[in-house]
């Protein structure tokens, strides 16, 4: 039986790019590693998104220091498996942010328009 040839470009770059984030060398084995890698890039593929964008997009929220899952990432079977779990928390905080960005901004509206009453100007 020959020997599975793992040659794909964006997933060499991917690998180095996870690599580079953790700062070290990534758990398990090459193969799984690149496997993983692989499988993720074909779902990319299959939803019609560009898979080394989406892919460095989901390694940088799960790596970010504010991220829960930063601490368990470790390789690319963790994506994998938590990818759709990590872009769904980054979403929920990201709509709170928008949620309470929109609200102060309405509550600078009220107030500047309580002081500009209050300075006489309607």
């Amino acid at each position: 039986m020959a020997k599975k040839l793992r040659q794909g470009e964006i997933e060499h770059r991917l690998l180095a790019y996870l690599t580079e984030k953790l700062g070290g060398p990534l758990d398990g084995y090459f193969s799984s590693n690149y496997d993983s890698c692989a499988e993720l890039v074909k779902r990319c593929k299959d939803h019609g998104s560009d898979p080394e964008q989406t892919i460095r997009t989901l390694i940088d929220i799960a790596t970010h220091p504010n991220c829960w899952h930063a601490k368990n990432i470790t390789n690319f079977r963790y994506l994998l498996n938590h990818g759709r779990s990590i872009a769904n928390d980054h979403r929920e905080k990201f709509a709170k942010q928008t949620r309470l960005s929109a609200a102060t901004a309405k509550a600078d509206e009220y107030l500047a328009r309580i002081r500009a009453g209050a300075n006489g100007h309607t």
